[in-house]
């Protein structure tokens, strides 16, 4: 009887040991997928139009991280809105696409006269808010008729890792 008060104690031991170890979570897992957002993104915007054409604007914004669309705004605004938008995100590039979605390269009238101005991108740190980098010198997007040329889409990236900005456009000439 003893020898089998013995064994059940070492067997319940054994098994106390097993559940607990197996529950332990392993914090030095190289593999595990990381949950912080650490950058807090702001892209603020103006919009106006060009007299006689559009009285609602439709931007969009697009919010990327490595590449990929992480959350999308589209609002429809009236001339001389002011309208931002923030989210925090994570990754190596962060960034925008900002686009007037009323412009169809097929159609020259589509969108004409809608133009996005003061056009600023903010990378704050999430955790304290302090400002990381700024962008405050991206040209507006405009849809003619002032000129022959349009800028409908502007792509603005940020490498956290050289802290520097790239943008790029794209236009279209009438």
């Amino acid at each position: 009887m003893k020898t089998i008060k013995l064994f059940l104690v070492a067997m319940i031991a054994t098994i106390a040991m097993l559940a607990t170890s197996c529950s332990k979570s392993d914090d030095s897992d190289n593999g595990s997928v990381e949950t912080t957002k650490p950058y807090k993104i702001t892209f603020e915007s103006t919009t106006s139009s060009i007299p006689p054409y559009p009285t609602t604007i439709h931007p969009k914004v697009d919010f990327l991280s490595d590449s990929k669309v992480i959350d999308s705004y589209a609002p429809n605004l009236s001339n001389h809105s002011k309208f931002n938008n923030e989210i925090t995100i994570s990754g190596n590039i962060i960034g925008i696409k900002v686009r007037l979605t009323d412009f169809d390269i097929s159609n020259p009238n589509s969108g004409k006269g809608s133009k996005l101005d003061n056009i600023k991108l903010t990378i704050r740190n999430n955790s304290n808010n302090n400002l990381i980098n700024a962008k405050y010198d991206i040209p507006d997007l405009q849809i003619g008729p002032a000129t022959t040329l349009s800028t409908y889409e502007h792509t603005i990236l940020y490498n956290v890792q050289t802290n520097t900005f790239s943008v790029s456009s794209l236009t279209h000439t009438f």
